[in-house]
């Protein structure tokens, strides 16, 4: 098995990046790998793997900046307050435990942020794609190859990071069934805890959307008719655009948004990024507005979502300040326009990301834990690191068992 570091995803063909991660999934696509690439500020990385047959393995991501966002930088996850879970019983405490352990591995008395980290251990390579991190695999690959495959791959990123590429090798969202992977992470000596969920709609066997709605206990029924009611009864007009088009008026939205909640748009970046994305993923990007009569082509309000053949991916929302902040048109672009095109085209789910439990699970998502695995080449600070993932990992089960319902 022979292993190659590529700087791009680029460097792999449509035909062959398809071989390796499918044509099912839009954001398992090539283009939303370039895409991805666009919007990181890190340099991209590509670790493929090649077999007598040739390509037979990949795993895609890049290394870390300043300016990774928090998903993306594992150094942030491990800081945040966010991930400390401060509402769960015991905050202080756990707080001061981490501020320990972090100094510990920063070796300074300085607060132990996201920065420090970054000084005492470097950046990361971080792998994942929208709400995972998977590693693509030629088909028909046996039981005994794909293992060797996905070893080689991640003994790979181990090398690199000894050569100097990072600090660390992070694979932020590992789901728990893909026991392929997991084996293969624990095997060469990375750690794990899970820090964070997605939630997503099962839609499988319904046909439309007034099944879906039907097959909901009353109260929520009532839920969806009544903030749905809101939005028809509103003087605003619901419509659909696909991106290509309509890049200069969504990126308008967007810095009309981030001025919104005190930032400082950068319009051209924007308008770049939308370009980017309408050129790499096309009509795979489906976007719902909702427009004031008067303004035909600057939306109020809009989501900016990716289908395909099975689901329907939730990438974000934004509105202007005339839209109240998590209202019924909220609602109507996040949940219920997305579940209604999924339903009636007979996708199998909806995918809404990470965080922001409460108004998902309100409206009867179900909640999916990702396991963050990391490792670093100095045993001694990874063995204190781990206990840091251990401490955010149990506060964060309590967090969804009392979300969910279920006995911590």
């Amino acid at each position: 098995m022979k292993t190659h570091l590529h700087d791009s995803a680029a460097r792999l063909t449509a035909p062959q990046w398809a071989a390796l991660y499918g044509t099912r999934h839009a954001d398992r696509g090539h283009g939303y790998a370039l895409f991805r690439e666009h919007m990181e500020p890190g340099a991209p990385v590509l670790v493929a793997a090649e077999d007598d047959a040739g390509r037979c393995a990949a795993l895609h991501g890049a290394l870390t900046t300043a300016g990774s966002g928090l998903f993306s930088h594992p150094w942030k996850l491990l800081t945040s307050e966010q991930l400390l879970r401060p509402e769960e019983p015991g905050a202080d405490r756990a707080r001061a435990d981490r501020e320990r352990l972090l100094t510990a591995v920063t070796g300074t008395a300085a607060q132990p942020d996201a920065a420090a980290l970054t000084t005492a251990l470097g950046e990361a390579v971080v792998f994942r794609s929208f709400d995972s991190t998977e590693a693509g695999l030629r088909e028909g690959l046996t039981t005994e190859a794909r293992h060797a495959a996905l070893r080689a791959l991640l003994a790979a990123a181990q090398d690199a990071v000894r050569d100097g590429l990072a600090g660390a090798v992070c694979l932020p969202f590992v789901r728990r069934d893909d026991l392929p992977l997991r084996t293969g992470l624990a095997e060469l000596g990375f750690r794990q805890a899970a820090l964070t969920a997605v939630s997503d709609f099962d839609l499988t066997g319904v046909s439309s959307y007034e099944e879906f709605l039907a097959s909901l206990p009353s109260r929520r029924r009532r839920m969806y008719r009544k903030e749905g009611q809101a939005v028809a009864d509103s003087p605003l007009t619901l419509g659909t655009w696909s991106l290509t088009g309509h890049v200069k008026s969504v990126a308008a939205l967007e810095a009309r948004n981030i001025a919104k909640h005190g930032g400082q748009p950068d319009p051209v970046a924007l308008v770049a990024a939308r370009s980017a994305m309408a050129e790499l993923i096309g009509d795979r990007v489906r976007v719902p507005v909702v427009l004031r009569a008067d303004e035909a082509d600057e939306p109020a309000a809009c989501g900016i979502h990716l289908t395909d053949d099975d689901s329907y991916c939730i990438l974000m929302y934004g509105a202007d300040e005339t839209v109240p902040a998590g209202g019924p048109v909220y609602a109507h672009l996040t949940f219920y326009e997305p579940l209604r095109h999924a339903a009636d085209h007979g996708l199998s789910r909806v995918r809404l990301g990470f965080e922001a439990f409460d108004a998902k699970l309100r409206r009867g998502a179900s909640l999916s834990p990702r396991e963050t695995w990391l490792w670093l080449p100095d045993a001694a600070r990874l063995d204190t690191l781990h206990q840091v993932m251990q401490l955010l990992g149990t506060r964060t089960e309590a967090h969804f068992a009392r979300l969910t319902g279920q006995p911590a």
